[in-house]
């Protein structure tokens, strides 16, 4: 199977580098799914939490466990995101395999508090996608 790579960068500052496949991606969602149910929260908030959680301290846990976890929740998030490339419709997950991702997390001020928000560059593997 094909891999893609995932930068990601908090504030364009390195935060992680992951490297799979879809099976990989899916057997993400399956433990993500699992993960949530453990602690009470949807994947949604979870995956919320896991990504406020890097975005306000600019790093990863310390914790082996609670970074894995931290890593796959910000995974969710980028991979549940719809793509903005008219050329690649769907959501991003559907495109592992045959892109890259590179994406850009920062805090956006918005009217009642901040939200973060995504910067996501996709870049097809070969001359199938563009």
């Amino acid at each position: 199977m094909m891999e893609s790579t995932v930068e990601v960068f908090v504030d364009a500052r390195k935060a992680f580098t992951w490297k799979g496949d879809q099976e990989t991606v899916e057997r993400i969602f399956e433990a993500f799914t699992r993960a949530a149910e453990n602690v009470g929260l949807t994947e949604r908030q979870y995956a919320d939490n896991c990504v406020d959680h890097l975005v306000r301290l600019g790093v990863l846990s310390n914790d082996p466990a609670g970074r894995e976890l931290q890593v796959i929740g910000v995974l969710w998030h980028i991979f549940r995101s719809k793509s903005e490339n008219p050329d690649l419709p769907g959501r991003l997950a559907s495109y592992v395999g045959a892109a890259d991702f590179t994406v850009d997390l920062h805090e956006t001020k918005v009217e009642g508090g901040v939200e973060v928000a995504f910067n996501i560059i996709v870049s097809p593997h070969g001359a199938g996608l563009a």
